[in-house]
């Protein structure tokens, strides 16, 4: 997908933000604000306006910018003259106000074009006029107006990019953007990605056997001050990253340069990777005037020589990097570049925050425009070197390309139709205008079709029409025909082939051959005989052995796999990167699971539909792809499924009876015209309509076949809603299951009253349309199947250490009725997972099961097995034994019969217990906490698991004490995944968890803390992220206890100099907090970071600004930047602050290099230094920081004090009068002396690692002190 930076690189005169100083231009957003968008995403929208417009010279007159926003009706919010610097225009859009209804672009192009692009409004003659429409909808009003509009527009000279947000048909976005298309409509999937489509999007293009030699000539002057200098050498290794110099094809020398110039290391000095980065490391930072023509001359004159390991017939190459015009030979610097390039110098050029480019295009090779880049920051650096690699590596590549796509049945259609996209999206950067590519399709199933040859279509707009117009011809699977035309009518003269051109082939397939097996593999091996390189891609396979025998070899380099169709576009990357790169892409997939089998399940089913305009028609559409989905396996063609599909809103429309269609063919032709017809929602017509109408002797309903009814809505009846739940209840009373699907919903009553009963078992809900896919296994297994649905689980995260703990385990699980079938199947797969890790072949780990609903069944006993792969196995085999929910006698044969010495528990070694339930007890249910304290009583520690209880009481009760480190609590069976590493932290890992779910609480409520935030508002920031920071601040502070007057917060913000937004003593409640938080401005500017540290020592941490004697000092630094003013005096400062007894927690955002923030964070770095590589990431590690503030607080307090009295939160050493206070507690079954520890644990530490050996008491007491 293109970036909105390439959007405006239309021409060379628009705004291409970094390095266009002089371009004017009349700049209109046009954002839609209708109903689908949603308060929060049109909030996204707003900062996406404002982050776009962040170098635009507004200040400086030549940016004017106009908004116009629109639902029902449009509202022009500011003409492009009503404001004139960039401060009031971000004012004014913030305070742009939401204001929902319908769609109607039509008008709002027309006000554009009539009202804001005129003279009165400040349109100038002569300058660009530019229109970005942002939308996330088709129109529903005036629809057939919205392209007129849009072409009239263009037709006076406006030049329109439209963004489309989760758009499955972009053809009216295609009717307004600009031509050609493909360079002015963008599309993306949520609003939360407007951010990064700013941003230009790279490709990871490299060169496959090229040979280079390569010299980095590098801008050491003092303009780019030391830190700077450090990104540019990160820009190099980053930039070498996937450059073959340990093969020997690459070499690489470097020259830094100020006033006068210094060969680092020359191209033959170094032959390894390893080398090369460290020589890059040791270049010193040399600063001075700017002498880039001495710089030029030593390149070409001692670098590109024979001695110093110059390669004849090698192609020579020299990347520039300079933040400035040279001050010294100026006159000489071009007339050096001219010398190089004429002595055959490739020479790539790139400009940092430079306004005048002209010396830049002059030492740049031609044409400028590919050889010369600009970005305005040294962090942009990184973000660039995809597109000088792409340009270095693949320019001039020439490919002959044939894609050979699978069209068999088993493909279906809306799969074919992502599949085309693939094709599309991967030539989105391939040069066939220019005759370096051409292209040819052939398809295939029964028989294979050359849908156009390579010599057809000399354009990637005719090739991408081409494409969209090739049919669905589904049938049965012959690779082996489609194979041998590719090699004899494709790749030949007469069809485009040429001589010395690199023949490639594509092979997208989703099954194995069916028609001529035998020959696939010969054809393939005949193919690759005559010279065609072929890259085979299969999805959703688990035999990949005939895909193998198709790719080129290497296998690995050639062959790859995905699991869903959906994953195709990401995919392009990794082919294209093998394509023109010789180290193939590392791709782990998972084996698909089992299908779900239902082929001589006889069903009438029929669909109802939610069609009203809180859907939107391309949800309607991602309902319609559900409907053809869910149909995939479904035996329509042999008569066991027949379908019918209804559609409601205002009223209903039964779009096809049961008895209409008799294949699946005609079934996906009949939904795929379903309109959309939006309106109000009666649902209780559609059920009525689907009882009396469709499910009938006369359409298609058979006696003692099973009526199946499947609703999709997303929200509750407002029309006729009483009527709702009553046509269920006759609808079932009548014999037809009704399977309820909700998006999005946050109220379910009425859901649960259309659905069948038990509602958990055909009541689903998801989040997004988007997420419908994944549920159709859900419901089909739950409509026809014993077998489990279809789980895709990943790769299993990283190890959590337990390597030596000895440990007797026994799982409880939960079988009752409400669980279902599928839900339990998850419960097995947790228990796999849980036990990845867990030392069971060596011994140290012993595992038991029992299971339970009205009674209890001992599956194996802890000395059942002694390997995990038996484990492994005995638990796929544990039968699902539904029933009622009678957890206390589960607990009573858990520790009378399994937790004995006959049946495995051995002396001295811990019992654990886990325990997973999904409800409370509804047999014996007096008797379920006496037996869980029985077990506790003997020592059992017990871990309680409950899923989806809104009472957690019986719960509680069941595990051990204290409750909160003990019970732990989803909402979904498919959350348990995530919940093995809370559970194994807990029990056997002396390290904090990695917390990527929802963290366990960390007990600070009666921590008394003086705290103060340190926030960077620098220019590199940007306004957006500093939204983002504020966040940031207001979630860590959610559970201190500021009202209770425990807690007292500060806030200083810096850029070029310091603000104290508010005082310790300003303010007293959590709400005033927040309201001031919320009032901070963003102050842009230069990094002084040095300052607002000496401030928040010398006039924060003050007894008149509400600092407290006896209470921790805490500072928390937020930053993206290393200092560029007063930067010697950064650390010297923090060193100050940690003198004075303030604790310093770090913060730093996309640092490549963290020197600076590992001098400001107190000691040790790694238990205060935290860095995340977003912004957006910031709201994740709070937990991380809350943790390490608080668990030193807990721990260290009345433990360890300076002379003044001050508490320490980082561990420390202890003096031996504190641990003979420790010994005097009772440590029973713990061995081992304490008076030689040094570090105590962290409170994080031990809320993890006292349940598991016994130190429960030393907590309490500790804690008690």
């Amino acid at each position: 997908m293109p970036g909105l930076v390439q959007v405006i690189s239309y021409t060379q005169t628009l705004l291409i933000l970094s390095g266009c100083a002089d371009a004017k231009i009349d700049l209109v957003f046009v954002l839609d604000a209708s109903t689908s968008v949603t308060e929060p995403n049109f909030e996204l929208m707003k900062d996406f306006v404002k982050d776009f417009l962040y170098e635009a010279d507004i200040d400086g007159g030549n940016v004017r910018v106009g908004v116009i926003i629109y639902s029902t009706q449009d509202h022009v919010e500011f003409q492009m003259n009503t404001y004139r610097t960039k401060a009031d225009v971000y004012n004014a859009v913030d305070e742009i106000p939401y204001r929902y209804g319908s769609t109607n672009t039509a008008d709002a192009l027309k006000t554009m074009r009539t009202q804001m692009f005129t003279r009165a409004n400040g349109d100038r003659p002569g300058v660009e006029n530019i229109c970005i429409v942002v939308t996330d909808g088709v129109s529903n009003i005036n629809a057939r107006r919205t392209i007129p509009e849009a072409e009239q527009v263009r037709g006076e000279g406006i030049h329109i990019y439209a963004i489309g947000i989760g758009l499955s048909d972009t053809r009216e976005l295609d009717g307004i953007a600009s031509k050609p298309v493909e360079e002015n409509r963008f599309a993306v999937q949520e609003f939360s990605e407007l951010r990064d489509l700013r941003h230009k999007v790279f490709s990871a293009l490299c060169c496959a056997d090229a040979k280079i030699d390569l010299v980095f000539v590098l801008d050491a002057s003092t303009s780019v001050t030391e830190p700077n200098f450090e990104l540019m050498k990160d820009f190099v290794k980053d930039f070498l990253y996937e450059a073959d110099i340990d093969g020997g094809n690459v070499r690489v020398g470097v020259i830094i340069y100020s006033t006068q110039d210094h060969v680092e290391f020359q191209m033959n000095t170094y032959r390894t990777k390893a080398d090369v980065y460290n020589a890059v490391d040791e270049i010193p930072y040399r600063y001075g005037s700017t002498n880039t023509a001495d710089a030029l001359k030593t390149m070409r004159t001692q670098m590109f020589t024979r001695a110093n390991g110059d390669r004849p017939g090698v192609e020579n190459i020299c990347i520039v990097v300079t933040d400035g015009v040279s001050n010294i030979n100026a006159r000489r610097t071009i007339p050096e570049a001219e010398q190089a390039r004429g002595e055959g110098i490739h020479i790539y050029a790139i400009g940092i925050g430079l306004s005048d480019t002209r010396e830049l295009d002059g030492i740049a090779s031609k044409p400028v425009e590919e050889n010369r880049f600009a970005v305005q920051e040294f962090s942009e650096l990184r973000d660039l070197r995809h597109q000088v690699f792409s340009a270095l590596c693949c320019a001039d590549a020439k490919i002959d390309l044939v894609f050979v796509l699978d069209a068999s049945t088993s493909v279906t259609e809306p799969n074919f139709e992502l599949m085309k996209d693939f094709v599309k999206d991967f030539l989105y950067e391939a040069d066939i205008d220019g005759g370096n590519v051409r292209v040819g399709v052939i398809i295939y199933s029964t028989q294979d079709h050359v849908e156009f040859q390579m010599n057809t279509y000399r354009t990637k707009a005719d090739v991408y029409n081409a494409v969209d117009e090739i049919p669905y011809r589904y049938g049965s699977t012959n690779t082996a025909d489609a194979l041998k035309t590719m090699r004899t009518q494709m790749f030949t003269r007469a069809n485009g082939d040429r001589p010395g051109v690199e023949n490639i082939c594509i092979v997208v397939t989703d099954g194995v051959s069916n028609i001529n097996a035998r020959r696939t593999i010969p054809e393939a091996e005949q193919a690759r005989g005559e010279g065609i390189h072929i890259y085979a891609i299969g999805i959703g396979l688990s035999d990949t052995r005939e895909l193998d025998g198709i790719a080129s070899k290497p296998v690995e380099e050639n062959r790859f796999a995905v699991q869903e169709f959906s994953e195709l576009r990401d995919l392009r990357h990794q082919v294209f990167s093998a394509l023109c790169s010789t180290e193939a892409p590392v791709v782990t997939t998972p084996p698909p699971p089992p299908k779900t089998s239902c082929a001589d399940a006889k069903i009438d089913l029929v669909f109802v539909l939610d069609a009203s305009t809180s859907v939107t028609e391309p949800n309607f559409e991602l309902m319609k792809d559900f409907v053809k989905d869910f149909l995939y396996e479904a035996d329509i063609d042999g008569g066991n499924v027949r379908v019918g599909v209804i559609i409601y809103s205002t009223q209903d429309h039964v779009e096809f009876q049961m008895n209409t269609y008799r294949t699946k063919a005609d079934v996906y032709n009949a939904v795929d015209e379903i309109p959309y017809r939006y309106g109000s929602t009666n649902t209780a017509d559609a059920l009525k309509t689907m009882r009396t109408q469709m499910f009938t002797r006369a359409n298609g309903d058979r006696p003692g076949v099973e009526n199946i009814c499947i609703v999709v809505t997303d929200g509750v009846s407002n029309i006729n809603a009483r009527r709702t739940i009553p046509e269920a209840e006759e609808a079932r009373g009548e014999g037809i299951h009704i399977y309820a699907i909700g998006i999005g919903l946050s109220d379910t009553r009425e859901l649960d009253g259309i659905a069948s009963k038990p509602v958990e078992e055909n009541r689903f809900a998801v989040q997004e349309f988007s997420e419908l896919r994944d549920l159709r296994h859900q419901v089909f297994s739950a409509l026809c199947s014993t077998e489990a649905p279809v789980v895709t689980t990943p790769p299993p995260p990283p190890k959590t250490s337990c390597a030596d703990a000895k440990i007797d385990l026994v799982f409880v699980l939960d079988a009752s009725t409400s669980v279902t079938e599928p839900n339990f199947e998850l419960m097995k797969d947790f228990v796999k997972d849980f036990l990845y890790e867990a030392d069971i072949d060596g011994g140290n780990v012993r595992v038991g099961v029992i299971i339970y609903s009205t009674q209890d069944h001992v599956e194996f006993q802890m000395n059942t097995y002694r390997i995990k792969a038996d484990v492994y196995n005995a638990v796929d085999e544990i039968p699902y034994r539904y029933g009622s929910t009678n957890t206390a006698d589960a607990l009573k044969t858990m520790r009378t019969q399994m937790f004995t010495r006959a049946n495995g528990d051995r002396p001295g070694v811990e019992n654990i217990c886990i325990v997973v339930t999904d409800g409370v007890s509804n047999i014996n249910a007096r008797r379920t906490i006496p037996e869980a304290e029985q077990a506790r009583g003997e020592g059992i520690h017990i871990y309680a698991i409950g899923i989806g209880l809104s009472d957690t009481r019986e719960l509680d009760g069941i595990a051990s004490k204290p409750v909160e480190e003990n019970r732990f609590a989803v909402q979904e069976f498919s959350e348990l995944r995530d919940l093995r590493h809370q559970v194994f932290s807990a029990l056997c890992s002396t390290e904090a968890p990695v917390l990527t779910t929802p963290a366990l609480p960390v007990g600070c409520a009666g921590a008394r803390i003086d705290l103060v935030f340190v926030l960077d508002a620098s220019t590199s920031v940007t306004e957006p992220n500093f939204e983002l920071m504020k966040d940031f601040v207001k979630d860590f502070l959610y559970e201190a206890d500021i009202d209770g007057g425990n807690v007292r917060v500060g806030v200083i913000i810096y850029s070029t100099q310091d603000h104290v937004e508010f005082q310790m003593n300003t303010y007293r409640t959590k709400a005033d907090v927040y309201n001031a938080v919320d009032e901070i401005p963003y102050r842009y500017g230069s990094t002084n970071t040095a300052d607002a540290l000496r401030t928040m020592r010398t006039q924060m941490f003050q007894r008149r600004n509400g600092d407290r004697p006896n209470v921790d000092n805490i500072c928390i630094v937020v930053t993206d930047g290393v200092s560029n003013i007063n930067a010697r005096r950064t650390i010297p400062e923090a060193d100050l602050a940690r003198g004075k007894g303030i604790h310093i927690y770090a913060i730093g955002i996309g640092l490549s290099d963290t020197r600076e923030l590992d001098g400001i964070a107190s000691k040790p770095v790694e238990k205060n230094r935290f860095a995340v590589q977003e912004f957006s990431e910031l709201r994740d590690l709070r937990h991380q920081v809350f943790s390490a503030l608080c668990g030193g607080k807990l721990v260290f307090m009345d433990l360890n004090q300076t002379a003044e009295g001050r508490k320490h939160t980082a561990p420390a050493p202890y003096p031996a009068q504190k641990w003979n206070k420790i010994e005097q507690m009772d440590y029973s079954g713990i061995t081992g002396s304490y008076d030689q520890a040094v570090n105590f644990p962290t409170v994080t530490q031990l809320l993890y690692f006292i349940p598991l050996l016994g130190w429960i008491r030393a907590g309490r007491s500790m804690f008690a002190a």
